[in-house]
């Protein structure tokens, strides 16, 4: 993705309220794919509120 570019992805939470949870992205960079490396990008904490 360029700079500035955003991911998005849709999170079922079902009853998940009170629990904690981090999640990350990994990029893989595709065969086609010469000026990036694969990586995983760093760690988002969350919980869940009523």
């Amino acid at each position: 993705m360029a700079p500035g570019s955003t991911g998005v992805t849709h999170l079922v939470l079902t009853h998940a309220v009170g629990q904690r949870f981090r999640v990350r992205t990994e990029y893989v960079a595709g065969p086609k794919d010469t000026s990036n490396a694969s990586t995983w990008g760093g760690r988002l904490y969350l919980t869940v509120r009523n």
